[in-house]
């Protein structure tokens, strides 16, 4: 009963849960997707709290009937019973996992499909962001798609302020330092262009950017190196502009 507890209050309702479950997995590498999606609502509404494989396996389920939908309409419905699946897992067993981890995964999930749709796209990858940032675990990838979803939104979304872009920038930078591999340098690159042609990124907002931390480094030849072509791209012209260039060369 002690490991049995969790499927049910009593013994008989324990019984019925844990044998949906195993039938649930059953239908689910058999592909019967609509015997598996009952049982998987079976148990939504039974245990929710008894598994967290049940939302692992339920994140399977509905991706796979994403694939399959054979509309958009249904595809749309597919993805928001997919991110209601997130959110229960988080909701009931957040405190046992690595939510970093899960975020990651939901937003992936979002790249995947569900890109046309911008307010989820930026949240789902913002989430993984804040949660890789706690975790001190920020995969660059994520990141750099993050702040290319922030910087193409910013053109239209009068919400958005030259602020944001620039504290985000300033947020996620350090996590781009140092990257060498071929994918790393292609984020890298993904990310400082989505700064430099966002709109944010003028002159004033970047000499007020890199005039406090060159002044706080002045020997650090990247963050030089960084501003000058950051401010070269935007046709930059003021005396500080001139005054690290010269530093650079």
């Amino acid at each position: 009963d002690k490991l049995f507890g969790k499927w049910g209050a009593t013994a008989e309702e324990r019984e019925a849960n844990y044998k949906t479950y195993s039938f649930f997995k059953e239908d689910l590498n058999n592909k019967n997707y609509a015997s598996a999606t009952e049982q998987f609502q079976f148990l939504l509404a039974n245990c929710p709290t008894a598994d967290v494989n049940i939302y692992k396996y339920g994140s399977t389920l509905y991706k796979n009937r994403i694939n399959r939908a054979k509309s958009v309409a249904e595809k749309r419905g597919m993805l928001d019973s997919l991110m209601i699946i997130y959110d229960l897992r988080i909701e009931h067993f957040g405190d046992q996992e690595d939510l970093s981890a899960v975020y990651d995964v939901k937003a992936r999930d979002v790249l995947k499909y569900g890109q046309s749709n911008r307010t989820l796209l930026r949240s789902s990858l913002k989430d993984a962001v804040d949660y890789a940032v706690k975790a001190n675990n920020v995969k660059i990838d994520i990141a750099a798609m993050y702040y290319k979803t922030l910087c193409e939104d910013y053109i239209s979304d009068d919400n958005l302020t030259p602020d944001m872009i620039l504290d985000e920038y300033e947020r996620l930078a350090p996590y781009f330092e140092g990257v060498e591999d071929e994918k790393g340098l292609a984020n890298k690159k993904m990310f400082e262009d989505s700064f430099a042609n966002s709109g944010a990124a003028n002159c004033d907002n970047l000499e007020e950017l890199f005039k406090e931390k060159i002044a706080a480094n002045p020997n650090d030849a990247e963050l030089v190196k960084k501003a000058v072509s950051l401010m070269s791209r935007q046709g930059c012209t003021s005396d500080f502009y001139f005054e690290i260039t010269e530093k650079h060369y």
